[in-house]
């Protein structure tokens, strides 16, 4: 895949210490959706700080996400900025759910008036 950079690779290990550093003032907050892990595919309720850091010199292992979110019946996927390049892959991989992409701050907005967010329960 081309790519604009040496993204999620060891060459942004610099980068990764001062975000590991910058996350440690970050209190991350119980999720209310379901969230999964772009390093494993795994649906993930704990320890965002770390998952977050790794994330930056991880390998992205989209084809496990995509298929996680085929097996817990997901009917939509949100991508944030930059957003376009994962929901035009996970399209190729599984056509079935609608996608959004939010391009800047006020697409969030918009799109919770949309719809209804309902918390993750489990």
């Amino acid at each position: 895949m081309k790519v604009a950079g040496a993204f999620h690779t060891d060459l942004m290990s610099e980068a990764q210490e001062e975000l590991a550093e910058a996350v440690e003032q970050v209190r991350f907050a119980e999720p209310v959706a379901t969230m999964i892990s772009s390093t494993n595919g795994r649906v993930t309720a704990s320890g965002f700080a770390d998952i977050v850091v790794s994330a930056v010199t991880a390998p992205v292992r989209w084809d496990l996400c995509v298929q996680t979110l085929q097996q817990i019946g997901a009917d939509h996927r949100i991508e944030l900025p930059p957003a376009g390049a994962l929901s035009s892959m996970a399209r190729r991989e599984n056509p079935r759910p609608t996608s959004t992409k939010i391009t800047d701050p006020g697409g969030v907005a918009e799109f919770v008036r949309a719809v209804r967010v309902t918390p993750n329960r489990g």
